[in-house]
């Protein structure tokens, strides 16, 4: 399956299916490689491809997840909220969404964390970052000024 369908000088990009993003979010089975599950081919003419387009899936991954929290107020929606096991997962709390997800806090032992309550866009965002392979899924963090260079050059705008 082609990632993409040519019409012209443009390229229409995949729409992913729900069991695709779950696969590429590690919350349903593995359908494959990412480039085969995007629908490049994990061959060197998909790489090539891929590389080359750079296609942009995260507004499909971010939608899909934000339906799934708005029907099931959980993502996965599968998930037992009070049973997780190791499962990383998102949840609605009240009007905010929390994080929850294992951490090693030593040498085999485990303990489930939760962020604090995070506004839903943001809460969905942090989510793929820790679950998505970022090589497929690109979800930058924004610049932040102590990263090096000055709001004003960030911003584009002059000191006054």
């Amino acid at each position: 399956m082609a990632a993409t369908v040519r019409h012209g000088l443009f390229n229409a990009m995949k729409t992913l299916s729900p069991a695709e993003i779950e696969s590429l979010l590690g919350a349903g089975p593995a359908k494959g490689h990412p480039l085969d599950i995007l629908g490049y081919g994990f061959d060197s003419d998909g790489v090539r491809r891929f590389r080359t387009e750079q296609p942009d899936f995260l507004p499909q991954i971010v939608a899909y997840v934000q339906a799934v929290l708005a029907r099931a107020g959980i993502f996965p929606e599968a998930t037992n909220h009070d049973d997780p096991g190791f499962a990383t997962f998102i949840y609605a709390d009240g009007a905010s969404f929390r994080i929850s997800r294992m951490e090693e806090v030593g040498v085999t032992r485990y303990k489930r964390i939760s962020t604090g309550p995070l506004p839903e866009a943001e809460a969905v965002l942090e989510y793929i970052r820790r679950v998505a392979n970022p090589d497929y899924v690109r979800c930058g963090r924004p610049m932040r000024p102590s990263a090096g260079r000055g709001v004003h050059e960030i911003l584009g705008s002059t000191p006054i």
